[in-house]
């Protein structure tokens, strides 16, 4: 039995991570029911599988994915209370890996990035105090990392896309003071100063053109 311990878990750790390619794919056919299952069934196996090595940054990481697409599922539904607290499990799994491993860019990359998606959620959900505050404290984690290493390409496009979407909540707000028309143009601003350097570095990019 021993030995055939670890098989067994390798296996469920596929099976895993099966139902939540399953539920990522659905979700984006428009199969909310499938998907939504799916995604649980991914999260639940992974959270058994963690009880065994809790620390273990090879089932963190997967489980913090299914807590983060499970965010993205519902706020798609309008249920704006079950993704934000999908996210804030997603920021404490992350945050977990990320000090676990100091140096792992990628893994604090990963967190600023639920710490972003938590703030969308707040925004659907109209709370605008909230979700300025977090896609502030998502964009100066992302500042933080570019200087320790300017030349993070996937952090670079975050910030971009974070600057973007700051503007555009700004801008969108309803009866908008001046102050908060102003903020969004200097958030856009920045927006395209950040796709610029990505276009620089990689001018056959379509998706960051598009976006600048």
């Amino acid at each position: 039995l021993g030995e055939l311990a670890p098989q067994v878990a390798r296996l469920r750790d596929e099976v895993a991570a099966a139902h939540f390619r399953v539920g990522v794919i659905s979700q984006v056919m428009g199969n909310s029911e499938t998907a939504e299952k799916e995604l649980i069934q991914a999260r639940q196996l992974q959270q058994q599988l963690l009880q065994n090595k809790p620390d273990d940054p090879q089932r963190l990481k997967p489980l913090a994915d299914s807590f983060n697409a499970l965010g993205g599922f519902y706020n798609s539904q309008r249920q704006y209370k079950t993704s934000t607290q999908m996210f804030e499990e997603t920021i404490a799994l992350r945050g977990k890996l990320a000090k676990a491993d100091p140096e792992n860019l990628e893994f604090q990359r990963l967190r600023a990035n639920a710490v972003m998606n938590l703030g969308l959620a707040k925004l659907q959900a109209g709370d605008t105090s909230g979700a300025n505050d977090d896609m502030v404290s998502a964009q100066k984690s992302r500042q933080d990392l570019l200087e320790k290493d300017p030349t993070a390409t996937k952090v670079r496009r975050d910030l971009a896309m974070g600057w973007y979407s700051l503007g555009k909540s700004q801008a969108s707000r309803e009866q908008a003071s001046p102050e908060e028309l102003q903020a969004a143009i200097v958030y856009l601003r920045k927006a395209i100063q950040e796709f610029d350097l990505l276009l620089a570095s990689d001018p056959r990019s379509m998706s960051n053109r598009y976006y600048l």
